[in-house]
């Protein structure tokens, strides 16, 4: 699989300019072809919060389900509760990801 991310590197690098960045999502990777690649590891990003309907297959991320927005999204909602109240109380459950690692390649214009 290393072989064919480089290629496509390698073309990437030819045909543009500056850096690449790009993120591994911690819940299916640890990064490990970028860092074969010769990818730099910048940071990793916190886990993120996200929604998901009890018995379904429904997932809201969290700014989909920002308060403005929940009346909308809601088949009922209270304005004079929280986010997360409105969704526990319309059957969703909180769900946390593991985080993203951040990676860059090449240099970064300024």
């Amino acid at each position: 699989m290393v072989g064919g991310f480089q290629k496509l590197l390698k073309h990437f690098m030819i045909n543009y300019k500056g850096a690449i960045i790009s993120y591994a999502n911690r819940n299916y990777s640890d990064g490990n072809v970028y860092k074969l690649s010769g990818f730099t590891e910048l940071n990793a990003s916190p886990p993120a919060q996200s929604y998901w309907k009890s018995n379904t297959d429904i997932i809201i991320k969290r700014y989909q389900a920002q308060k403005h927005k929940l009346e909308k999204l809601l088949e009922t909602y209270d304005p004079d509760v929280s986010e997360q109240e409105n969704m526990l109380n319309n059957g969703y459950r909180v769900m946390w990801d593991c985080g993203n690692k951040v990676f860059s390649y090449g240099k970064q214009e300024r």
